[in-house]
């Protein structure tokens, strides 16, 4: 078969679609000819087929970088449930899995890998990768490459010394939005050699932009509610600045008789998945949100996004606006705002990037928080909670999830902000103690005898486990196992440490005293000054009021859009006859 039936042919074996869409077969086209490609498509716009066809169509490894763990287990579990053998390697695997893996790799057992950006540079992948044949190069979220763009991760960087080792290797870049700045970043740190940029058409028919001014918070929650009305039992999204906005305005709606579930990174991992899940299925139809939601969410039938309260650029407000009406159907995108509001986002520069010393006393206050003594801690994690840390030390939140990115882009720590650890396990009692626990008790004999039978290492180290697999092969119920390996951990014959959703700090170079503190000061200048462009851009956004806004946003991103969209705010108040 040819190569265009070939496409047809993996399209509707794996995933059972007809055809493709958007910019799709141009990609694919690019990437099959070879070529370094960089693809920008709108969220939503299928990116993941762009890379998984072509995949399909040739022999070896496609290597995909991934910021995002949770991003990282849904394209995993996605590809395995169609039957294709992928994998993903990040910080919550224990060195056995790791091991495991890479000889699994080596093996060829797997058409993809994903592997998060701090994982690159390790010598055990460098050495593993040499060994493997990559036919694709792919990086996800590609403006994170990107020094001066709006979510720069320094770990980004590592992908170039990958792709020396994979002897330039073809690749696809692929992002929802960039500037224009933001892509000739993304060729210049990829090392792109005439490379084909394809670009979505921004235009979204049927997709309508309306900023709307309140003057204060009692008319912000009244026009809220105005919206749910209007769209009443229709999947909604409603994006709030922090958690505890997300959990008291999902609580104000379900008592207004809007019931609504709502989303934050301060959730449990299970938690997470429920409440998505639920919303999945419109139970409730309304998720209030913070930014850390909608990465990976397939969901078409969004009808409204909300913003409530601005975002900090427009990078993140095209993107999560475009959630709304991915199948093409009538949608809406509003952003309320307060003069309060306003005056928050006219403060943030001077919060998020404070003076050099206000840095030396966070990082005194970490080391502080972490138990962590000066010389020590290089290439050591921590689990770090944000709330927690501020609430000892009185930060305020914001200030310090931004300092803890200033210190990642200095290249002092990495901040990896949702690490799914899985459940493990050690059996710390000896084989003869066992034993002759086993005799005693049933159930507990049973979990320890299954451990010992199927967990080769369980003696020697902390092996990860599932407890939904234990409990199905033991024919107890999840909650039963549970309880009997805490108690077995309280009487000292394993430990047991269960599944948690914590972020890490990862520190890169011993901890040096806060008064000899290396950090880039020219470099903290400059992102401050694009902070505040970008904020500038979008406060300007927010206020205009005559011109088209899909117009506005196209030009930010370096494209045109010939006509107005004619459905903005901006467009009706044109055509709305003045009285």
């Amino acid at each position: 078969m040819d190569q265009q039936q070939h496409i047809q042919h993996i399209l509707k074996e794996y995933w059972g679609f007809d055809s493709l869409r958007g910019i799709q077969q141009e990609v694919i086209t690019a990437v099959m000819a070879g070529k370094d490609v960089l693809a920008i498509m709108p969220t939503g716009g299928g990116k993941s087929l762009c890379f998984q066809v072509p995949a399909l169509m040739r022999d070896g490894l496609c290597l995909v970088v991934s910021p995002l763990i949770a991003l990282m287990q849904d394209q995993v579990s996605h590809l395995k449930q169609r039957g294709i053998p992928a994998a993903a390697l990040h910080s919550g695997l224990g060195s056995t899995e790791i091991v495991r893996l890479y000889d699994d790799l080596q093996a060829g057992l797997y058409r993809f890998l994903y592997v998060s950006p701090e994982r690159l540079d390790s010598i055990g992948f460098l050495r593993c990768i040499r060994h493997i044949q990559v036919q694709l190069l792919v990086v996800d979220e590609a403006h994170c490459i990107a020094e001066w763009g709006y979510d720069f991760r320094p770990a980004y960087l590592n992908i170039g010394k990958v792709r020396k080792e994979l002897n330039h290797v073809a690749c696809l870049a692929l992002t929802a939005s960039a500037t224009p700045a933001v892509q000739k970043d993304i060729l210049q740190q990829l090392d792109f050699k005439d490379p084909e940029i394809c670009c979505q058409d921004f235009a979204r028919p049927k997709l309508s932009y309306t900023v709307h001014a309140c003057v204060d918070e009692n008319e912000k929650q009244e026009t809220l509610f105005g919206y749910l009305g209007r769209h009443e039992g229709q999947s909604t999204l409603i994006y709030a600045r922090s958690r505890r906005v997300t959990e008291q305005l999902a609580a104000l709606l379900s008592a207004e008789g809007y019931p609504a579930g709502y989303y934050h990174a301060g959730l449990e991992h299970d938690q997470r998945e429920s409440v998505s899940k639920q919303w999945l299925e419109n139970n409730p139809a309304i998720m209030v949100a913070t930014s850390a939601f909608g990465m990976g969410i397939d969901k078409p039938d969004v009808r409204l996004v909300v913003h409530y309260g601005p975002t900090d650029n427009l990078e993140s407000y095209y993107q999560q606006a475009g959630r709304a009406g991915r199948d093409m159907q009538a949608a809406s995108a509003v952003l309320l705002y307060t003069p309060a509001d306003l005056q928050q986002q006219q403060n943030l520069p001077a919060l998020l990037y404070p003076p050099f010393a206000t840095i030396q006393q966070f990082y005194q206050h970490l080391a502080d928080y972490l138990k962590l003594p000066v010389g020590l801690g290089e290439d050591r994690f921590f689990s770090f909670m944000i709330a927690d840390f501020a609430l000892k030390f009185k930060w305020n939140p914001l200030q310090v999830h931004s300092i803890l990115k200033n210190l990642e882009q200095s290249g002092l720590i990495t901040y990896l902000e949702q690490v799914y650890l899985p459940s493990k396990l050690k059996i710390t009692a000896s084989r003869a103690e066992v034993a002759a626990y086993v005799e005693g008790v049933k159930e507990p004999a049973e979990v320890l005898d299954y451990l010992m039978r199927h967990y080769e290492h369980i003696f020697m180290e902390a092996v990860t486990i599932r407890e939904s697999q234990i409990a199905w092969q033991l024919y107890l119920d999840e909650a039963r196992l549970r309880k009997i390996l805490f108690g077995l951990n309280q009487a000292g014959f394993i430990r047991y440490m269960p599944a948690r959703n914590l972020p890490q700090i990862h520190f890169l170079t011993g901890r040096a005293p806060a008064s000899s503190l290396v950090f880039d000061h020219e470099r903290y200048e400059k992102r401050k000054k694009w902070f505040e462009w970008r904020l500038e851009m979008l406060l300007r956004y927010i206020q205009q009021t005559s011109k088209c806004r899909p117009q506005m946003l196209a030009a930010y991103f370096g494209q045109t859009l010939a006509k107005p969209c004619g459905i903005c705010d901006n467009c009706k108040a044109a055509t709305t006859p003045k009285t």
